[in-house]
C-alpha cells in the first residue's frame, strides 16, 4: 500500500513523501523549485534519471479569490532520493545545502528508524474519497451518454481504434467480461472522453478507477487507426 508521509518546516514549507514498497519519492516539482529552478520541468529532465521518476495519482488544492477550496486529482511526478541529490547539488541557492540537511539528516533517518514521521495519510484513500465527491456531483450528466455504449451519435463522424495485446496489467482487465466489453466498445468508438469512461466503470462495479487509469490503459491496448480523420478525445 502507498502511503503519504507529510512534513513541516518552517522554511521549506510542507512536503509530501511518497513511500512506494518502502522506498521515498520526493514531489519532484515542489523540490526543484524550493531549490531554485525555474523551470522545474526542464531541470527534472536535464538531471533526473528518468528509472528514478515515477508519476502517481494525488490530490490537488485550489483556493480562489473568495476563499473557496476545491480538490482534483491529478497526475503528480515524484522522484527518488537519488534524483533529490542530483538536483541538490546542482543548485546555485545557498538554502540548498540547508534543504539537504534536514532530508537527508533529519527526515530520511527519522522516517527508516521509527517507520514514521509527520502527518500519515493513505494516499489511496484520499484519492478514492476526492474522487467519490467528484463523482457524485457530475455523474448525472456524464453517465446517460455512456449507458448504451455502442450507440452511435448521427451527426458526429467516429474514429476507430485498432486494438492490440499488452502484458501489462490494469484495473480494466479484472473487470467482469461483459462490462469490459462494454468499455472497450467505449474507447474504441472514440466517443467518450476517459472520465465518462472511468465513471461509467465506477457506476457499475464497486471498485474506483481515475480518468488517467483509463488513459493509460486506453494507450497500452489501442491504437489511432488512421484511416478515420475525425478526432479522438484524449486525456
Amino acid at each position: 500500500m502507498n502511503e503519504l508521509k507529510v512534513f513541516q518546516n518552517s522554511e521549506f514549507g510542507e512536503l509530501g513523501v511518497l513511500i512506494i514498497d518502502g522506498k521515498e519519492f520526493f514531489p519532484a516539482s515542489q523540490c526543484a523549485k524550493i531549490l531554485g529552478y525555474t523551470n522545474p520541468r526542464d531541470a527534472i529532465k536535464r538531471h533526473c534519471k528518468s528509472e528514478g521518476v515515477v508519476k502517481h495519482d494525488g490530490v490537488s488544492y485550489t483556493t480562489n479569490q473568495y476563499g473557496v477550496t476545491s480538490q482534483q486529482i491529478i497526475e503528480i511526478k515524484y522522484i527518488s532520493e537519488g534524483n533529490l541529490y542530483r538536483l541538490i547539488i546542482r543548485s546555485k541557492l545557498p538554502s540548498a545545502e540547508k534543504f539537504e540537511r534536514w532530508v537527508f539528516d533529519e527526515v530520511l533517518p527519522e522516517l527508516r528508524k521509527n517507520g514514521s514521521y509527520g502527518n500519515n495519510f493513505n494516499l489511496e484513500e484520499v484519492i478514492a474519497k476526492t474522487a467519490t465527491a467528484v463523482v457524485s456531483e457530475v455523474l448525472k450528466q456524464l453517465i446517460p451518454t455512456a449507458d448504451n455504449p455502442t450507440e452511435q451519435s448521427q451527426n458526429v463522424p467516429k474514429r476507430k481504434a485498432k486494438k492490440y495485446k499488452h502484458t501489462q496489467p490494469s484495473k480494466i482487465e479484472t473487470l467482469k467480461p461483459e462490462l469490459k466489453t462494454k468499455v472497450d466498445d467505449m474507447i474504441a468508438s472514440g466517443e467518450f472522453s476517459c472520465q465518462q469512461i472511468a465513471n461509467f466503470i465506477m457506476n457499475n462495479c464497486d471498485m474506483y478507477i481515475s480518468q488517467m487509469s483509463v488513459n493509460r490503459y486506453k494507450r497500452m491496448h489501442f491504437i489511432v487507426d488512421d484511416n478515420f480523420d475525425s478526432q479522438l478525445t484524449m486525456f
